[in-house]
């Protein structure tokens, strides 16, 4: 099997570093390579698009509100990290010079478990269940985004629905009934949820008929 040429790269990123050789070529199938011309701004300030970005070559502008601008040779540790990454993004980031990188589908590195933060939970010790349970998600979601990508049918009739979820999915407040009737309201999502969550990945459990138990 041929390795992904972006493979290398990621794992120099250290928020992907420690990931086993599977979630890297997962992970390396979705990256989007990007090239920008002097002049041209890569994000704006207050949007959110969904990607992570990783600059690997050239010179940027970050730009604040307040107009004190930092400008970023890019190399280095900095082409290890991502670019303006909070959200919504509190910084423009605008090309000085041609710039070249690569982005991310922040559902992908969801799916990874990647947060690009640490924390004390990070280094306890997983016990054998726990660390096959987190596999087996882990390999349910990128199933979920794989799907996503080849299989038009299952985007969401509503053209925000897919955001509203990932929203309340990565806020620590939404319940698990709160996210269930926010994807019942779409049949192809409840569809395809089902189906994945009676799949293989879940041999032997009993069968799952509602969002709510997937």
């Amino acid at each position: 099997m041929t390795q992904n040429p972006h493979s290398e790269l990621l794992r120099k990123i250290p928020m992907l570093a420690g990931l086993p050789p599977w979630q890297i070529d997962v992970v390396a199938d979705a990256v989007e390579p990007i090239v920008l011309e002097k002049g041209r701004t890569l994000v704006e300030r207050g949007t959110d698009d969904g990607y992570t970005y990783f600059l690997t070559e050239g010179q940027v502008s970050l730009e604040p509100a307040d107009g004190d601008c930092k400008t970023i040779d890019i190399g280095g540790e900095s082409a290890r990290t991502p670019v303006a990454n909070l959200r919504p993004r509190i910084l423009s980031v605008r090309a000085l010079s041609y710039v070249r990188g690569i982005r991310l589908p922040d559902i992908v590195l969801s799916a990874a478990g990647c947060s690009g933060s640490t924390h004390d939970d990070d280094f306890r010790v997983e016990s054998q269940e726990e660390e096959e349970r987190r596999r087996i998600e882990s390999k349910l979601r990128f199933q979920l985004y794989r799907d996503l990508k080849s299989d038009q049918a299952i985007l969401p009739s509503l053209p925000d629905l897919a955001l509203r979820i990932r929203r309340a999915i990565d806020d620590s407040k939404s319940t698990a009934r709160e996210v269930a009737n926010l994807i019942e309201t779409d049949p192809a999502i409840t569809a395809k949820l089902l189906k994945v969550s009676n799949s293989a990945f879940y041999a032997g459990l009993n069968a799952i008929e509602t969002p709510a138990g997937a």
